[in-house]
């Protein structure tokens, strides 16, 4: 994914909009940032690279209409500048979708309502087990997928175990599991 020059909105700053904000940055994006909360209620704005134009205290239509990439933080509701957007044809992605972009290793996704950091973390132990290169387990504990999973961090003999959301997998649409397994 070639964001080099390109309009990349990022939604939600928590800690990983923070980071997809920082990535797009890395990869050459002008990026904007925006939240519905304000300055005062956003702990971590102060590791937004200078060049990140804010737009927090709400949100503005045609900033998401103007985009040409939205990365989604996780929890980010339907909203209606959302709406605008797809209605615009702008091209829309979720930050773990965004990071599965700039890696060649295996991702593993691992979903559930409980249980996903013990089994992400079993199934980190069983690739180390047979051999294999196991990087660190990301999206556990509020850590923001991307930052494990770094070009310079993974080669393509590696499998990352992610601990996510069904909705945080949800969303991966350029590279969609392999194999699944869950209860109805």
């Amino acid at each position: 994914m070639d964001l080099n020059g390109k309009r990349v909105l990022v939604v939600g700053l928590g800690r990983s909009g923070i980071a997809a904000a920082q990535l797009c940055v890395t990869r050459g994006a002008r990026v904007t940032v925006t939240d519905k909360r304000d300055a005062a209620a956003l702990p971590g704005l102060d590791a937004l690279p200078p060049e990140v134009a804010r737009e927090l205290g709400g949100h503005r239509r045609e900033t998401f209409t103007g985009a040409e990439l939205i990365v989604l933080s996780p929890g980010v509701p339907e909203i209606p500048e959302l709406a605008a957007a797809r209605s615009a044809g702008v091209a829309i992605t979720g930050e773990m979708e965004l990071a599965s972009r700039f890696v060649s290793s295996t991702l593993i996704a691992i979903t559930g309502t409980n249980g996903k950091s013990t089994t992400t973390t079993l199934v980190g132990e069983m690739m180390r087990a047979t051999g294999r290169r196991h990087d660190r387990q990301p999206g556990l504990r509020g850590l923001p997928s991307w930052f494990f999973l770094q070009p310079r961090m993974l080669q393509e003999s590696t499998t990352s175990s992610i601990g996510t959301s069904s909705t945080g997998a949800g969303i991966l649409r350029s590279r969609p599991p392999s194999s699944s397994t869950g209860r109805a």
